[in-house]
């Protein structure tokens, strides 16, 4: 009998998951969007195509590796690392031989983890079998998993039920397998998400310190102390800390070539990203079956309790006084954590007030490196779903019991049919037909036609484009935009029509041009000889009429306007700043030290009214060379610039780094040097020559050379 029980729930456990999908499409089709499912996809494929590496060469690095983000190496942790999905698509993907099929299937067995993590804690709780399941289906089918269908790494929450319970079984029986399970736990949830896994390890310190609250009748500070240093809390540091060292072993390699490179939020990014006060009534159009019934919100706004559960949190605030203390320490930690999704800055009317969310942006470690806040609704769904279940008992001796089967029913039944999961998207293919014409080590940008003019593409295509190929892109979808990605887009604005544009492309390292035209009909790709003149050089030399994409080969030969660095001796002079667009921090600009920046005068983006004069110092020649370094930060230097020396200017267009320095190593320092050949005043004006909105102009240092050659 406990068999067919058991074999009954599990149905159930699928059944909720499964017919949020549409069946017919999941063959063929991969859910999501076909922009975060795509890269969701690609890291998926590339973690196992990194794996056969490292198990073959046995080099850390193997795990790092990436075709995008050219000229950055080793760029892989960029996006969620994902391991343990991948290892799950892996086994399913060798039995089904179906790439589809397998990341879909990764759907169901996150849901179904999420359900029997939930409904093991409920058992540690001592809730009864049809309370465990009942409170299983509500966590595991919540809305806020149709919300995050675009992330399938959010879809995996089992630690959070997993942690307590290990937890619990280890406060009760002391027996150390359960601080390896504890161990394990943490660790698997940051390789699904490290979004979940970083909220995991501190609601895991959280959980320690509540599970000794709630043991202790006297709650007195000595008491407090005591079990500080007592040994069974010091045992549960060490699963802990054996998390934190696992972490900084995967991710030591990978910072130390691209540490300077790793995002620190600005808070401002946050509040972008952040649940609003009225987010738990807040669905995404597209996953609504019933859209007039809710608020219109986006996926990362989005955490949409259910009317039902509102209901019930309604009756329980009702009978507040009733609750039990655990009940109660489930309600203020479920508001809590809402509270910490509502980001840095909470918006009530025309008021901003700051959040809760702010201490954790400011003290807390980790956070300053993510973006969404709103993600940590997670925890509070799992406090709400626990609370939802334990006061199912509460209502017993005060309404009528049917009135209660019922709204529980509801409560199921609108998760199954209230959200829905109807985004599709076919999965892009790879033409070797024009793979295997390219020579080993090719580099392809990748750009859109968008309204007449050519924009870098930032999607997820280029990169599973070229996987498990030797071929690279500077392209790639990630969190974050790379100093040489925004170079590339601001020199696109400026210079795409202009032939040293692709010139200076190939001397960057970059083959090949492949232009994406969404408006193209499938079948066949007109050649736009206005966009792009013969006088180009580029050579079409593809056309992948499915994925509507063109290649173009760049041809050096026969092309203008070399840029060229002669070997000759300068000789640094010394200078003082006498103007500039901004006075604070301008000494930076001759401190060597290549961390401090001076910034410029506008908000955002660089404009004429950039500009700053230097007094030199001891002038015997007239040829003059000044070195603009900025960092690692290639995108903050100007892309064309005037200088005024005699009152005569220099009108420079295409102001170029120093190619082979900035290949050698391009998350170091980046310059650009400015020659200026007739220039006998002591008095040099640099002024900004372009209007770039997608880079501000920052400098971490500026040198002046003269000529010493004889």
């Amino acid at each position: 009998m406990k068999v067919l029980v058991h074999i009954f729930i599990f149905i159930i456990a699928c059944i909720f998951p499964i017919l949020k999908f549409h069946l017919v499409h999941l063959n063929g089709n991969l859910i999501g969007d076909g922009l975060d499912n795509l890269l969701v996809l690609t890291i998926l494929e590339r973690n196992i195509i990194n794996a056969k590496e490292f198990i073959n060469n046995l080099n850390i690095e193997s795990l790092y590796a990436s075709n995008a983000f050219y000229p950055y190496q080793h760029t892989a942790l960029f996006t969620e690392p994902m391991y343990f999905p991948s290892f799950l698509y892996a086994i399913v993907k060798y039995f089904t031989n179906n790439q589809s099929i397998a990341y879909n299937g990764l759907f169901l067995i996150a849901s179904l983890v999420n359900f029997y993590s939930f409904y093991f804690l409920c058992r540690q709780l001592k809730f009864t079998n049809k309370n465990s399941t009942i409170g299983s289906l509500i966590f595991a089918n919540g809305h806020y998993f149709a919300i995050q269908n675009i992330h399938l790494q959010n879809q995996f929450a089992f630690g959070f039920p997993l942690i307590l319970a290990f937890s619990i079984l280890f406060k009760n029986t002391k027996r150390n397998k359960f601080l390896f399970l504890i161990f394990l736990t943490l660790l698997l949830q940051f390789l699904s998400s490290n979004y979940y896994g970083l909220f995991l390890f501190y609601f895991f310190v959280l959980t320690v310190f509540f599970i000794n609250f709630f043991n202790s009748k006297h709650k007195t500070f000595a008491k407090f102390i005591k079990f500080i240093t007592s040994k069974s809390t010091l045992k549960l540091s060490i699963p802990a800390f054996a998390f934190l060292i696992s972490v900084i072993g995967l991710y030591f390699n990978f910072f130390k070539y691209n540490f300077d490179l790793y995002p620190k939020r600005v808070i401002e990014e946050n509040i972008v990203y952040s649940n609003t006060i009225l987010s738990f009534i807040t669905l995404p159009e597209n996953l609504s079956n019933f859209p007039n019934l809710n608020l219109i919100g986006t996926t990362h706004t989005s955490a949409h309790l259910g009317y039902v559960p509102i209901l019930i949190l309604i009756l329980i605030c009702v009978f507040f006084r009733h609750l039990n203390r655990y009940q109660i320490f489930f309600l203020s930690f479920a508001i809590l954590f809402y509270l910490f999704s509502l980001g840095p800055q909470i918006q009530i009317f025309e008021f901003n007030i700051p959040g809760p969310y702010s201490i954790l942006y400011h003290f807390v470690p980790g956070f300053k490196n993510i973006r969404v806040p709103s993600r940590i609704f997670i925890v509070s769904w799992f406090f709400l779903a626990l609370l939802l279940i334990s006061s199912k008992e509460l209502f017993s001796n005060r309404i009528n019991k049917k009135i209660i089967i019922s709204l529980y029913i509801l409560i199921v039944l609108e998760f199954l049919f209230y959200s829905k999961i109807s985004d599709f998207s076919a999965i892009p293919k790879q033409n070797f037909s024009f793979l295997n014409q390219l020579k080993p080590n090719s580099n392809v940008l990748f750009l859109n036609r968008k309204n007449g003019r050519l924009v870098f593409d930032s999607g997820s295509l280029p990169e599973w484009y070229f996987l498990n190929t030797q071929f690279h892109t500077p392209n790639g979808y990630s969190g974050i935009t790379f100093p040489f990605q925004y170079y590339l887009i601001n020199l696109l604005l400026h210079y795409q029509e202009k032939p040293i544009f692709y010139d200076y492309l190939y001397q960057l390292g970059i083959t090949h041009i492949g232009i994406i035209d969404k408006n193209s009909k499938p079948t066949s790709i007109p050649r736009d000889t206005k966009l792009l003149p013969e006088l180009f050089n580029l050579n079409k030399i593809f056309d992948d009429s499915e994925n509507q994409i063109t290649f173009y080969q760049i041809n050096p030969q026969g092309l203008n306007h070399k840029i060229k660095f002669p070997n000759e001796k300068w000789k640094k002079i010394s200078f003082n700043i006498t103007d500039s667009s901004i006075s604070n921090k301008k000494n930076n600009l001759s401190d060597h030290n290549l961390k401090t920046f001076w910034k410029s005068f506008s908000s955002g983006y660089q404009t004429s009214k950039d500009y700053l004069v230097f007094s030199l110092n001891k002038i015997s020649q007239s040829r003059l060379k000044i070195r603009l370094h900025s960092g690692p930060f290639l995108e903050r230097l100007p892309y064309g610039i005037i200088v005024t020396c005699d009152n005569k200017t220099k009108d420079i267009d295409l102001l170029p780094v120093d190619i082979e320095e900035f290949l050698k190593g391009p998350i170091y320092d980046s310059y650009q040097d400015i020659q200026l050949t007739d220039c006998k005043s002591n008095t040099i004006e640099l002024r900004v020559k372009h209007t770039t909105p997608y880079a501000i102009l920052m400098l971490s240092e500026i040198e002046f050379f003269q000529n010493i050659n004889l």
